[in-house]
């Protein structure tokens, strides 16, 4: 995806963080803050506290399905989409399962 060299709004923003997540991650291949910021063009000056802020409300939305996980305190928390279909699938599976 090519950006243009305007200033990056926060809304275009937001929408790049989504694309990343969306192209980069899946459960056994997450990010964390440092690596979905590498993903910006140096020249857009994008700052890691704006993209940490754009992740959290990412993973606090209902609308767009963010998973962190941290292995311990401490350690950097690492992010990816759940919302693939194939996911959303088995999750609704699994349930039935353990219904019966």
């Amino acid at each position: 995806m090519k950006l243009t060299q305007n200033p990056i709004t926060a809304r275009e923003r937001l929408l790049e963080v989504i694309r990343i997540l969306k192209t980069y991650t899946a459960e056994d291949e997450m990010l964390s803050i440092h690596d979905i910021h590498s993903h910006f063009p140096e020249d857009l000056q994008v700052g890691i506290g704006a993209v940490r802020e754009d992740v959290a409300a990412l993973v606090e939305s209902i609308v767009f399905p963010v998973t962190s996980l941290q292995k311990k305190k401490g350690m950097p928390k690492h992010y990816y989409y759940d919302g693939r279909p194939f996911l959303q699938l088995t999750g609704i599976l699994m349930r039935k399962i353990a219904v019966k």
